[in-house]
């Protein structure tokens, strides 16, 4: 199924979307699924390679868990596939652009190293990145932000922030702890993520009795 072309390109901007209407929160390999079999654009050139570009932007936009202007500033060589974790592909130097002017100011957009995981259940998405590095240029992503957003909501009906929502969701409930995932994810403040984590108090029946 191709999903519907999004309204603001006709001229009518669609009403902006906000966590309320994300549903529900998915495991990784139902979000890899959307991705995997989301319907291709329809390019009259350079197909393979445009085809591996958009899964590898919505691939990125769930690992990152980052907003689609972040991922659009990516270049090859901030890939390090030799560093000292033989377990992830880490990206160096990732802008986190979305901060306080004053924080700006007084320190300049702050970057963040990202480990992209070549084992367990984020494998799949790397691996959807490692195959458009190998046929990219040094500047990943030769698009604007709504060209980007475009692609993503026809190949997935989402909009991009929902890949960020699901990723927040799922890592501060693996992790149990908003406060280490807002670390790993290069967040200001981590009570912003407070409210994807779920929990009851029967899951933690034995340290209740301690």
């Amino acid at each position: 199924m191709v999903h519907p072309y999004p309204s603001w390109l006709d001229g009518k901007r669609e009403q902006r979307r906000r966590l309320k209407d994300i549903k529900r929160f998915t495991q990784p390999e139902e979000i890899y699924k959307v991705i995997s079999e989301a319907p291709a654009w329809n390019y009259k050139r350079n197909r393979e390679v445009y085809e591996k570009r958009d899964r590898a932007l919505v691939a990125l936009l769930y690992l990152l868990g980052c907003r689609v202007n972040e991922v659009l500033k990516l270049r090859k060589s901030q890939f390090d596939f030799e560093g000292k974790y033989p377990y992830f592909v880490v990206i160096h130097d990732f802008e986190i652009s979305k901060r306080k002017e004053k924080t700006i100011k007084a320190k300049g957009i702050p970057k963040k190293d990202f480990p992209l995981p070549l084992v367990g259940k984020l494998a799949p998405f790397t691996d959807m990145v490692v195959e458009y590095y190998n046929c990219s240029e040094e500047e990943m992503f030769k698009i604007g932000r709504q060209r980007a957003w475009a692609i993503v909501k026809h190949m997935t009906g989402k909009w991009c922030h929902y890949f960020r929502s699901q990723r927040l969701s799922y890592l501060v409930n693996l992790l149990r702890s908003s406060t280490i995932t807002a670390k790993i994810m290069g967040i200001e403040n981590s009570m912003t993520i407070d409210h994807y984590y779920k929990t009851e108090w029967e899951e933690h029946e034995e340290a209740l009795r301690k």
